[in-house]
């Protein structure tokens, strides 16, 4: 049936058709990729930008990791003058742990900084699908840098073929790309070393927050945790795990801050659980939403934080 399929002259088209259309269709991908991929990492400004930095450029001695919270709350300002060190702060906004692993895998590979700090969430380990999607900002990254792709790689099994498609790590990023090309996120809201201050106050009380207090744990994203922490001891770099305050009080300790202090302890790492710090919480003043904190008070936190690493118990501390 095969050597009569390949001898009708309507199957023969048929496949000069598809061959022709398949060379277009790669030929199109390839160029149209390329174009997207040297705009991508043209950018001067924004999120994406701020990601090319930290995985490719990045040479400070003090680096943050976590999601807005770290990005908010830990100003550049207080840790150089108190350590001495240059900073730059790697977090990025609705990013967590998955994110973190994979940037801090590529920055190690190529600069080893002196110290590291990761700021942990409240459920920073709840089974939540949308971690994993927007992993998709690590997509242009996948081809260069292979220390990153098994984290890639689990937004779904069918990762690797998606990506021989040259336009497909861009497929989210249009508008940030051309926004990233102008000066329009230097304008919008300014960033100081990865930092992004907020001079805003809340207009509310706190409240006992009991929302979602039992969650499932996600050993995924657990093991991502630990893996960082294993990174940052195997390259010698000192490592500090910090909660930082939120606004409303809790009845209990969230569970995942719970777990991420025991798994720190197991490695003797530093871990400073401020969510709760009456320094912070339930001052209005001190936010500029429940989650985070406003300029001011980043700053006063950032401080505590520099002091407390810069003391001379600050790598066995765990209170």
């Amino acid at each position: 049936m095969l050597t009569q399929l390949l001898t009708n002259n309507g199957f023969k088209k048929f496949l000069i058709r598809l061959g022709i259309f398949l060379l277009v269709l790669f030929s199109v991908d390839f160029i149209i990729g390329s174009v997207l991929r040297n705009l991508y990492f043209k950018q001067s400004s924004g999120p994406d930008y701020e990601t090319i930095y930290a995985l490719e450029k990045s040479q400070e001695e003090l680096m943050v990791f976590g999601s807005s919270r770290a990005r908010n709350h830990y100003h550049p300002k207080a840790f150089e003058e108190a350590l001495g060190m240059s900073f730059y702060n790697a977090g990025r906004n609705g990013n967590f742990i998955l994110y973190s692993n994979a940037v801090v895998q590529a920055v190690l590979k190529r600069h080893q900084p002196k110290a590291i700090i990761l700021d942990i969430v409240g459920h920073e380990f709840e089974y939540y699908a949308p971690n994993y999607e927007k992993l998709s900002v690590l997509l242009p990254f996948y081809k260069t840098h292979p220390e990153i792709r098994s984290t890639v790689n689990l937004r779904g099994n069918f990762e690797p073929v998606k990506l021989w498609f040259q336009m497909y790590p861009f497929n989210s990023t249009l508008l940030s790309i051309g926004l990233g090309n102008t000066q329009f996120y230097n304008k919008k809201d300014p960033v100081i070393k990865g930092y992004s201050p907020i001079n805003r106050e809340l207009s509310q009380e706190p409240v006992i927050d009991t929302v979602n207090l039992h969650y499932e744990i996600d050993t995924i994203q657990v093991k991502s945790y630990e893996q960082f922490i294993k990174s940052c001891k195997d390259a010698g770099v000192d490592l500090y795990i910090v909660c930082s305050p939120y606004f409303n009080t809790f009845p209990v300790r969230d569970k995942s801050v719970v777990l991420a202090e025991e798994i720190a302890k197991k490695y003797q790492v530093p871990f400073w659980d401020h969510s709760q710090d009456p320094a912070f919480t339930g001052n209005p003043k001190n936010f500029y939403d429940v989650r985070h904190l406003n300029e001011p008070s980043s700053l006063r936190f950032s401080t505590l934080i520099a002091e407390k690493i810069k003391s001379a118990d600050g790598r066995l501390a765990n209170d």
